[in-house]
């Protein structure tokens, strides 16, 4: 009684092209990368940006897609194009359509799950950041230290030694 099965090909399939061959090594940096992705959406949406072991973004990927005030993410869905694209790291982005960039609850609780899954993947969280609409105000995770632990990559030391740098936990664009 054998029983055939379905050979499968899961592939990487490329869409429109960006440029980022510069690393991205701070918040500013990568708002900048996706700025004008985010800002044109009137709903939740949570946006990645995959990255090399030399923080250059390889890709992006809307994840999730949700309604005015919340956006339904699962870990399968923010790693499978980071696992198709061999990145080291990952930025997590989402808009808050409000204008309010503040992080909720919800918002730390799912980002703290998703930052321990990277770890199982050899993959890392290296921050995530609120955008709140076309306010230009931003919330960054990594900056509050509210990943979980304490981000060292390449990311966090291009912050440490940028010089006249203050911590602020929303900033302007």
């Amino acid at each position: 009684m054998n029983k055939d099965f379905d050979m499968v090909h899961v592939r990487l399939v490329h869409d429109a092209r960006m440029l980022g061959e510069e690393p991205i090594i701070t918040p500013e940096a990568a708002i900048e990368f996706v700025k004008k992705e985010l800002v044109q959406y009137d709903r939740e949406v949570l946006v990645l940006v995959n990255l090399s072991t030399k923080a250059v973004p390889i890709n992006m990927q809307i994840a999730s897609m949700g309604d005015i005030s919340s956006s339904i993410v699962t870990g399968r869905e923010i790693f499978k194009s980071s696992i198709l694209s061999n990145a080291a790291s990952i930025i997590l982005f989402h808009n808050h359509p409000s204008g309010d960039p503040s992080a909720s609850q919800a918002d730390i609780s799912v980002t703290k799950k998703i930052a321990l899954a990277g770890e199982l993947l050899g993959i890392e969280v290296v921050d995530h950041i609120i955008v709140g609409g076309k306010s230009g105000k931003y919330f960054s995770m990594m900056e509050e230290h509210l990943l979980g632990k304490q981000v060292m990559s390449q990311w966090r030391k291009g912050m440490l030694q940028e010089k006249g740098r203050t911590t602020k936990s929303m900033r302007h664009l």
